[in-house]
């Protein structure tokens, strides 16, 4: 089966094991997105961050286990809990808007898996 997708997909997709067919007149839209995107996963918790770094905010996809309830949790470089929040399997979230330059950490936990991606705010 031939799937199209968007840029902010691919990862998503390439991380459970889909695999990249002929292109047409976007793939370099498709291979330049995947150098600016970092993917965490493993099982069937993954989360992705896009822009990273950024200037504005990130936009977080995460994918899971769609039988049960997924635990964000965003933590600055000190460990302090920048914000929480319940999410459901394969959704995108907007978060950093509001948040200072600097290095944070995001956490997406389901049952007894996490996974955590790096995020870094530029100015």
């Amino acid at each position: 089966m031939t799937l199209i997708v968007s840029e902010a997909e691919t990862a998503i997709h390439l991380s459970h094991g889909d695999m990249l067919g002929e292109c047409g007149a976007t793939s370099g839209a498709i291979t330049k997105g995947s150098s600016e995107t970092e993917v965490i996963s493993a099982g069937k918790l993954a989360i992705v961050a896009m822009p990273n770094p950024s200037v504005k905010g990130f936009m977080l996809n995460v994918t899971g286990d769609a039988g049960s309830q997924l635990m964000l949790r965003v933590m600055d470089i000190s460990g302090k809990i920048i914000e929480t929040k319940n999410v459901a399997s394969n959704q995108s979230i907007r978060i950093g808007d509001n948040y200072r330059a600097g290095m944070y950490f995001a956490e997406i936990m389901q049952g007894n898996e996490r996974k955590i991606v790096k995020l870094v705010k530029i100015q």
